[in-house]
């Protein structure tokens, strides 16, 4: 089992991280003497005016750049600074105040153009009092902006119209009022890859209420977004934004916008692309509370997260392993100050009886580089045939006994090979079926001499995971790899198990199916 606590899933978040001890430091020094920062430490600014961190950021194309600076200032005293790029000053004695004590972070946001190539992004110091802490800067580039007119779409169940102020072009979509109305607009793209993409709307007052008129998104056919909200907008020559990140193919694409209840989407003026994305990220959820639970369902409620664009979902966050049997481990507190990780999965579940709020039933089970073996399709028709509903099923890309290329690559083609068993046992549609299914992955090296999961293998099969909103993704394990100790040695992984006399490190977990696991928040 595994409890899935909440998660706040930003309107966007496509930005690439730099961290701040791998910048160009000039008056200033790497530390890691207080927690919450990622990457290996953080920068302390000398106090002095002029002192500065200067990061190399490159961008693909030329446009927009959506900068986002972590920083922490335990201090009451606000500590400015100038923030130029390429030498120009893009923003002069922007504010960083205090916040609360050195071991609370958060994220000062601005956009600037940047060129094609090589960028230097520079932060620096104005008062004597130097600067923050400064923990990373996050990046997204946006390429020029592309306005796609709903007019112009393909219109299932609407019409154009223009008895509103506000829109863009000629005209905007009012959806009939019906489950299935849609939007579909064509879009090119010279590359694939992930862009941003914003849906202008307006949704006023319908018979003296104001409702959400949610709309399910796909691209190509597959659901990449469900049930997104479209909340109102006071009235129906108001317009806002609602901001995504979609996974496009190179050449034509189709984005379909679908209203999903019987009150139809929201008029909906245009779809851009390439607008600058989110790097603020959202507050923290409130802890879960149990409300009603019953014999296959329980409610959940907590506080909600904040956001200067918006939160559009709660997701699940990757929790990995966390190993509390040999070799005295870490405890989770110190794993916690040296990852920043704040949930974990569990290798022991404990219950007095009570609520146990968030847990969720996953099988999970070995697998061949292309899908579950024949005994494990098996146990998924079995399981279907008998009305299992567990909440999905997890397969462990690793100790494959051979395969080629990557093992990101190799771990994707085994999920794709478990989306389709399920999807065939099930009868689901791919979309459905991806959001059943599960990764337990391993980090470093496995028991076969030629797999080792690299930093690379994960971002692969973190992108597939986002990209299909899988149910579930772990590793084994957060603290897993340690040093030696006095005597420790190492022998050929073909033993596949630790011994006594080895370094102590916890074995992948590969156990009976079903085995009670459960992640927690710390």
């Amino acid at each position: 089992m595994a409890a899935i606590l909440p998660l706040a899933e930003p309107a966007q978040a496509a930005a690439t991280r730099y961290e701040a001890e791998s910048a160009t430091i000039s008056g200033g020094a790497v530390e890691s003497n207080h927690t919450g920062f990622t990457g290996t430490g953080f920068v302390n600014y000398d106090n002095a005016t002029g002192s500065y961190v200067e990061w190399t950021v490159n961008a693909a194309t030329a446009g927009t750049a959506t900068i986002g600076l972590r920083f922490a200032n335990g201090t009451t005293t606000d500590r400015p600074m100038d923030v130029s790029v390429n030498g120009t000053a893009v923003a002069t004695s922007l504010s960083f105040p205090g916040t609360g004590n050195w071991d609370t972070w958060q994220t000062k946001t601005i956009t600037a153009a940047v060129n094609a190539g090589t960028n230097r992004i520079r932060a620096v110091a104005t008062t004597v009092n130097g600067g923050p802490n400064v923990d990373r800067r996050d990046v997204d580039v946006a390429p020029p902006t592309s306005d796609y007119q709903a007019e112009n779409a393909t219109v299932s169940q609407g019409a154009v119209e223009s008895n509103h102020t506000g829109f863009t072009g000629t005209g905007f979509v009012n959806y009939d009022n019906i489950v299935g109305s849609y939007v579909e607009w064509s879009i090119p793209a010279a590359t694939a890859g992930n862009v941003s993409v914003a849906i202008r709307y307006a949704n006023g007052v319908a018979n003296g209420a104001s409702v959400d008129r949610p709309m399910d998104v796909t691209v190509n056919g597959t659901l990449v977004r469900s049930a997104l909200s479209f909340p109102s907008t006071g009235n129906w020559d108001t317009w806002q934004t609602v901001t995504l990140t979609v996974g496009l193919s190179a050449g034509t694409n189709r984005i379909r916008a679908i209203a999903t209840t019987a009150n139809g989407g929201p008029n909906v003026d245009r779809l851009s692309t390439g607008v600058p994305g989110d790097t603020a990220p959202p507050t923290a959820p409130g802890q879960p509370a149990c409300g009603t639970i019953t014999e296959n369902s329980i409610n959940l409620s907590w506080g909600a997260s904040t956001d200067n664009v918006g939160v559009v979902a709660y997701d699940m966050a990757v929790a990995p392993y966390e190993y509390f049997g040999w070799g005295n481990p870490q405890s989770p507190t110190s794993v916690m100050s040296a990852t920043g990780i704040k949930f974990f999965t569990l290798a022991f579940m404990l219950s007095d009886g009570g609520c146990n709020p968030g847990i969720k039933t996953f099988v999970t089970f070995g697998t061949t580089p292309t899908g579950p073996d024949s005994d494990g399709v098996d146990l998924i028709n079995k399981g279907a045939a008998a009305g299992l509903n567990n909440d999905g099923w997890t397969i462990m890309p690793f100790d494959f006994g051979g395969h080629s290329g990557t093992m990101g690559a190799a771990s994707v083609s085994a999920a794709d090979g478990l989306k389709n068993a399920v999807k065939n046992a099930y009868g689901y549609s791919d979309a459905v079926a991806y959001t059943r299914i599960g990764i337990s992955s391993m980090n470093g090296k496995t028991d076969e001499t030629d797999e080792t999961v690299t930093l690379a293998d994960f971002q692969t099969i973190l992108a597939y995971a986002q990209q299909h909103h899988l149910a579930r993704l772990t590793f084994w394990s957060v603290n897993r790899d340690r040093a030696c100790g006095s005597g420790g040695r190492w022998t050929s992984p073909s033993t596949a198990r630790w011994s006594p006399a080895h370094c102590p490190s916890p074995v992948p977990a590969t156990g009976t199916p079903g085995r009670p696991r459960r992640s927690r928040q710390r």
